[in-house]
C-alpha cells in the first residue's frame, strides 16, 4: 500500500489515496483510518478510484490538520461480509508557512 506525500495542514482539496493492492469490484463501503501524532484515530470518508486498486480522500479544513506524522489505513468492506484492513503507511503532513 503506498500513500501521496506532499501534504500540507492547511491544505483543502488535496487528494489522499492508498493503494489497497486489491481488486475493489464489489465493495460497498471504504474509509481510510487517520491515527494522528498525538495518537487519536479517526475516520476519513473515501471513495474508491474507479478501475484501479486505490481508495482516496479528499482533504478538508478540518481532516489531517495537525502538523507531524500520521499512520493512515486503508479499510475495505464488500457485499459477501468480508472486511480488509490495509498494513498503514506513514503520512507526513507539513505545516504550512501562513
Amino acid at each position: 500500500m503506498g500513500c501521496d506525500d506532499l501534504v500540507f495542514d492547511k491544505d483543502v482539496g488535496t487528494t489522499i489515496r492508498l493503494d489497497t493492492g486489491s481488486d475493489l469490484v464489489g465493495a460497498i463501503s471504504v474509509a481510510i483510518y487517520a491515527k494522528s501524532p498525538s495518537g487519536s484515530v479517526s475516520t476519513l470518508s473515501a471513495s474508491v478510484v474507479p478501475g484501479t486498486t486505490y481508495i482516496q480522500h479528499i482533504k478538508t479544513a478540518n481532516t489531517l490538520s495537525t502538523p507531524g506524522a500520521w499512520q493512515l489505513q486503508a479499510y475495505v468492506k464488500f457485499a459477501d461480509g468480508s472486511e480488509y484492513y490495509g498494513e498503514p503507511v506513514t503520512l507526513i503532513v507539513r505545516p504550512a508557512m501562513t
